[in-house]
């Protein structure tokens, strides 16, 4: 699934706890992609690990707060997307988003 728009709609159709989970799983995983950048004195990259983290966790929270429009939404999952495609992190971004998708069509939460 390596066209942008693609995993964009396929983001944006998930059910709104869904797509709160699936943000959780990808920052989870740059935490530990920026440890790794740490550890090889990548810092600049370690920084943009930061800061899509910086996002991600303020876009949840406007999303706890009920703060977020369809508009919004579908700007920030654009932003993701794009974010992840530079980065070289689209693998990522797909492997949290099949993750959470697998476990919603079974009817339970991801793990």
């Amino acid at each position: 699934m390596r066209d942008t728009e693609a995993l964009e709609a396929c983001i944006l159709v998930l059910p709104e706890e869904r797509r709160r989970w699936f943000y959780l799983a990808y920052a989870h995983q740059v935490t530990i992609v920026a440890r790794e950048h740490f550890l090889d004195a990548r810092v600049e990259r370690a920084r943009r690990c930061n800061e899509t983290l910086h996002r991600l966790t303020g876009h949840l929270a406007r999303l706890h707060s009920g703060e977020v429009d369809t508009a919004t939404e579908t700007s920030f999952v654009k932003m993701v997307v794009g974010g992840a495609d530079s980065e070289g992190w689209l693998s990522l971004l797909e492997s949290m988003l099949q993750r959470v998708s697998s476990k919603e069509s079974r009817g339970t939460r991801p793990s």
